[in-house]
């Protein structure tokens, strides 16, 4: 299959989520009142989640070997919902089964939405299978779907997300990581959207696990906290060391904000760290260089003061040598609502490539390309001043406003479709 034809399937594996999400609702009505389980524990939610799966994907009840396994790594916080899944599904076991696409995509039905498919659903995933569409790209769909994800919210575990073409045991590590920072640093589970934005962008090594824990720390949810200098570090110890503050090291930290440093200075010490590099390697990431570039302060009302002094390293805090990042590699910061000298808004000509469908009476679908051009202004400041850093001003769901309204038959499209065509600040 070549690469073009793979993208298309990529946009239809969106459309057809769509169309299953709208008749999920009125297929699950008839199956009666669906189980409560707000008071199930933790433990029984991982065992029956575990047990679910031989049942559904393996078609009996666990081994012993197997069911330890499989519930510890999920105690444990080694595994996801959608890593568990994928492992039972492209198991030795389960391909010797020789299972039709019909039976395949109907196993997903009940695997991921917890209820059998809909008629027209299972067509149109039919249809598009036959089309050349993958079962690792079908499975894809069904395991980042919504659906799933709020199904493993009921057994009490993390679902994460599937990456196309990625080792799915490295990918739920990165998955753990990314809910790590959400719930340290934000203080809240993760939401879907966010848990595949930033699991794609890791496992693809677009960013670093620095900058990843930059685009939180910097986020303007953050930012709205308010948090104190003493509450700003204990946040820096608990996400990159793991720990509380120890009473010398936080005096020193303290007395270099004092000094004039600046949050990204302190950031820095702390993501330097022996102590952060060890979880990134734990978790399988790479932790990358120092944030150079984007904004300075963390939280609401510090200013951004010049000086760069760094604390009096100890055992527990110094910070290490690290290289700069690359142009390539720059962070996300969200935009800053503080006014600076060069802040302003910015034109940017975005070329978009959409996957427009059409489908006859008997349910074929024809997909085709369309080239269209629109222009774009996004609020920017002295970080965003080049063409390649304009990317990261893209707001995509503007883009998929402006193409809904161009085309009642919209269809999909993703992010390696749209190129920027030119940027003026």
């Amino acid at each position: 299959m070549n690469k073009r034809f793979r993208k298309l399937m990529a946009s239809l594996v969106a459309l057809l989520m769509t169309f299953s999400f709208i008749t999920a609702s009125a297929v699950a009505a008839d199956k009666g009142p669906a189980i409560d389980r707000s008071q199930i524990t933790v433990n029984q939610g991982i065992s029956d989640f575990v047990t679910r799966l031989y049942d559904i994907c393996l078609g009996r009840t666990p081994d012993p070997t197997g069911f330890k396994t499989w519930t510890e790594q999920l105690s444990n916080g080694e595994n996801t919902g959608v890593g568990c899944a994928y492992g039972f599904i492209f198991s030795n076991e389960f391909q010797n089964k020789n299972v039709s696409n019909d039976q395949y995509i109907e196993l997903m039905y009940n695997c991921f939405f917890g209820r059998a498919s809909d008629p027209d659903g299972k067509a149109n995933w039919l249809s598009a299978m036959n089309s050349g569409m993958t079962r690792e790209e079908l499975f894809l769909g069904f395991a980042n779907s919504v659906e799933f994800f709020n199904l493993c919210k009921t057994y009490g575990i993390t679902a994460g997300c599937h990456v196309l073409g990625k080792d799915y045991q490295k990918v739920a590590k990165i998955n753990l990581f990314v809910e790590r920072l959400y719930n340290i640093i934000l203080s809240r589970p993760c939401d879907q959207a966010g848990m595949i934005d930033w699991s794609t962008r890791l496992a693809n090594k677009e960013i670093s696990g620095a900058q990843a824990a930059y685009g939180f720390i910097f986020s303007d949810e953050y930012r709205n906290k308010n948090r104190s200098d003493s509450d700003f570090l204990e946040d820096l110890y608990l996400a990159f060391m793991g720990r509380a503050s120890d009473p010398t090291g936080k005096v020193n930290w303290q007395a270099a904000l004092n000094n004039g440093s600046t949050d990204r200075d302190i950031f820095n010490g702390f993501t330097g760290s022996q102590e952060f590099i060890a979880i990134c390697n734990d978790y399988g990431i790479d932790k990358g260089g120092d944030i150079t570039s984007g904004q300075t302060s963390a939280r609401a009302g510090r200013s951004n003061p010049t000086a760069t002094t760094q604390p009096e390293p100890t055992a527990t805090t110094a910070p290490t040598a690290t290289p700069e990042p690359t142009a390539t590699s720059t962070p996300t910061p969200e935009p800053t609502s503080e006014p600076t000298p060069s802040v302003g808004y910015a034109t940017i000509k975005v070329k978009m490539i959409i996957t427009l469908y059409s489908e006859d009476e008997d349910g074929n679908v024809d997909l085709y390309d369309v080239t269209e051009y629109a222009n774009f202004e996004y609020y920017t400041n002295s970080y965003h001043t080049t063409e390649l850093s304009a990317y990261y001003l893209v707001d995509m769901d503007s883009i998929s406003n402006w193409v809904e309204n161009y085309s009642s038959e919209y269809a999909g499209y993703s992010a390696s479709e749209v190129e920027i065509v030119s940027f003026n600040n």
